[in-house]
């Protein structure tokens, strides 16, 4: 498995984990480009929280790495980690980085 493989399935698994606490009409997807956070997006920043706390955990316990993305720096209107799966995956990638891909 590729690291972007490996980071794409932590980030989906900590989706899941989040999707069997929310009600059936507020689920996140797990397509690729399914909008989490921002204008599109159908996550609320509670559920962002969740979402941010539940990915480092995945990412460390699948890829044994500490990253943090509680730097809301990263959301702006023109560019926002948090727009979708592949968008976050590629900042995690970013902190990771080009020694460990």
């Amino acid at each position: 498995m590729s690291p972007r493989e490996a980071v794409i399935s932590a980030i989906k698994t900590a989706i899941n984990d989040i999707n069997e606490t929310l009600p059936r009409d507020r689920k996140i997807g797990l397509a690729d480009d399914a909008a989490l956070y921002g204008p599109a997006g159908v996550i609320d920043s509670l559920t962002l929280t969740l979402l941010i706390v539940a990915v480092e955990q995945k990412i460390e316990q699948s890829l044994h790495r500490t990253i943090s993305l509680v730097d809301m720096s990263i959301v702006t209107e023109d560019n926002n980690a948090f727009r979708n799966i592949a968008t976050l995956a590629s900042h995690i990638l970013s902190l990771i980085g080009p020694n460990d891909q």
